[in-house]
């Protein structure tokens, strides 16, 4: 908006139009937009107070928190508990929908067998060591894009 190679004028409104960014800020600052929000916010401000709003959050954050966890922790429940929950996300998932683990470890078992093989008749010296990284890279590569099929 405030560059002036990207910035399209309507025609006549050439001398209405704000040129440099100070100028926006200043027309901005002056705006009845502005004055419109900032009286929003003192009315929310008066209706909610800030240190009730702060009394309540720490309230519903101390009723959610675990009587295992430090009390400086940001998080509700411990690491080891965030992992058994983690674990059992994952098992339900298998057990509602066994098909989609089952092809996937199909299709890597297939994918270990084609990166192997490529391994193979490959010379023991130097010669061969960039096709060997360039073999690693892939294998690292296609799992970590075979993860992205857990997104839909």
């Amino acid at each position: 908006m405030t560059s002036p190679h990207e910035r399209r004028i309507r025609p006549g409104w050439e001398s209405q139009v704000p040129r440099t960014a100070a100028e926006f800020a200043t027309r901005w600052q002056e705006s009845s937009e502005r004055k419109a929000l900032l009286a929003q916010l003192a009315a929310y401000d008066q209706d909610h107070p800030r240190e009730e709003r702060l009394q309540h959050f720490s309230a519903s954050h101390k009723a959610e928190r675990s009587k295992a966890q430090r009390l400086k922790s940001p998080y509700t429940i411990p690491y080891l508990r965030q992992v058994q929950l983690c674990l059992w996300r994952s098992w339900k998932r298998l057990v509602a929908d066994p098909g989609f683990t089952i092809a996937q470890l199909l299709f890597n078992l297939v994918m270990g067998f084609v990166l192997g093989s490529m391994f193979y008749k490959l010379r023991d010296d130097t010669s061969s060591l960039y096709y060997r990284g360039g073999l690693i890279f892939f294998a690292m590569l296609f799992n970590a894009f075979a993860s992205e099929l857990e997104v839909s």
